[in-house]
């Protein structure tokens, strides 16, 4: 159990001035001397990214005075974890000019990854919050490094400001709350626990929710309930709610963007693909495949937005390149068979399907369209014995249900087809395969 820390609360707007976001103009950038441009080994770097930083650095060198070229180019070396070159570069663009929101805001945060002396750090932040008061996250990021350096009552005015700038900031009041359970003063403990109330009611799969709010609970001597917390928790992560109260930092978002590095790209593609940004994912995919060609995995992803984005000749370019690497890949077979039946080329599509069975067990799109090419084809007892297979792959599916009902009809079952479709109806009553396949049975 945490023991509560023992401090002087000091009045709201003195704490608020020390994290920024008072009314007076920035003070000037701390530097007056003027930065190195950085030597980069670039020869030794993945194609992309010492093409990215020489362009960056040559804009530099042809214009040392300008503010922008120094700011693009911290960017880019921030991107790539070049930290203390990033931090170099940012430095300068603030010195040039102090306006600067984006880098004065990335020079303060880069100080909280090196080791800085903590109250220029602050300065920093106090700075760049001047220049933008209503972004929230350059209040949130400075509380987070108060909170982690002990400054606890400093961070509680950092996470009040970025609530004041934006009033639907979970992640802000998620660090408000931790850091309130510092206090030993019980309006501030019950300040805590109502806020992690409410957030874990959102984010229940979010760790730090469930510990702060268990710690809460436990401060408060209600271990059942913390206890049950816990568990809440264990069963949201395994149902696969594993969000997090998300920081909103766009402008963070944007300069780790800017990565060119495989591994980055890759991890950004698989982000993209999963939200359904296809044309993001995409872009992603072809910059890890410029650098490294025989990436099968980033090329199979490629060729999954290819299809989502209705190119599909450019998704059969790519899976011919799989295809002639491994005759036997079954992904790609997979995706074929698919396109297949989509183009009516049903007896094609099946000897992908045959050989994506021999390697592997196919996912649901793949048995969706297995299923179709069969029926197609008139092969509607076979097509009720994949049914079978991805039901036991996929019991809770929603379409096997209205597709058995579909395909026993189509074999002369009669009854089996009627109590197939009672299931389906009863597990999914409002699925929109419902009216076809009752229309199609003459019910």
């Amino acid at each position: 159990m945490m023991i509560p820390i023992q401090r002087p609360w000091i009045p709201i707007a003195l704490l608020i001035a020390s994290c920024g976001g008072a009314s007076e103009p920035a003070p000037p950038a701390v530097s007056t001397v003027g930065a190195e441009v950085p030597e980069l080994r670039t020869g030794e770097m993945e194609p992309l990214v010492a093409e990215l930083l020489d362009e960056r650095v040559a804009k530099v060198r042809a214009e040392p005075g300008d503010a922008r070229a120094w700011s693009q180019l911290g960017f880019a070396l921030d991107a790539h974890m070049l930290l203390a070159e990033a931090e170099s570069c940012l430095g300068e663009a603030v010195r040039l000019d102090p306006t600067d929101f984006p880098a004065a805001y990335d020079f303060a945060f880069l100080g909280t990854l090196l080791p800085r002396d903590a109250e220029e750090v602050s300065e920093r932040f106090a700075r760049a919050s001047t220049l933008k008061p209503s972004y929230a996250p350059v209040f949130a990021r400075h509380g987070d490094y108060l909170f982690e350096g002990g400054e606890v009552a400093k961070a509680v005015a950092c996470y009040e400001s970025a609530i004041a700038a934006f009033d639907g900031y979970d992640y802000a009041r998620l660090g408000l709350a931790r850091a309130l359970l510092e206090s030993d003063q019980p309006a501030e403990m019950k300040r805590a626990h109502d806020g992690l109330e409410r957030l874990f009611e959102t984010f229940p799969g979010d760790p730090a929710v469930a510990t702060a709010f268990g710690q809460a609970l436990s401060l408060r001597g209600e271990a059942e309930r913390a206890a049950t917390v816990a568990s809440l928790h264990s069963e949201a992560v395994a149902a696969g709610n594993s969000t997090r109260v998300p920081l909103l930092d766009s402008l963070r978002a944007d300069i780790l963007s800017l990565s060119r590095s495989t591994a980055s790209n890759f991890q950004r593609g698989e982000k993209k693909l999963r939200k359904g940004d296809l044309a993001g994912a995409a872009i992603e995919f072809e910059r890890v495949l410029s650098a490294e060609p025989s990436n099968r995995t980033a090329r199979l992803f490629l060729a999954k937005t290819r299809i989502g984005l209705r190119k599909l000749d450019e998704a059969r370019a790519h899976l011919a390149v799989l295809m002639e690497a491994n005759p036997r890949d079954a992904d790609a077979h997979a995706l074929l068979g698919q396109l297949d039946t989509e183009a009516g080329a049903f007896d094609s599509a099946l000897d992908h399907f045959a050989k994506v069975a021999q390697a592997a067990r196919p996912d649901d799109l793949t048995y969706r369209a297995w299923v179709t090419a069969l029926g197609s084809n008139g092969r509607w007892e076979e097509a009720l014995f994949r049914l079978e297979e991805w039901e036991s792959s996929s019991p809770t599916h929603p379409e096997i249900g209205y597709l058995r009902a579909l395909a026993s009809h189509n074999a002369g079952q009669t009854e089996e087809a009627r109590r197939a479709l009672e299931a389906a109806t009863e597990r999914a009553p409002n699925h929109p395969m419902r009216r076809q396949v009752e229309q199609s049975i003459g019910r």
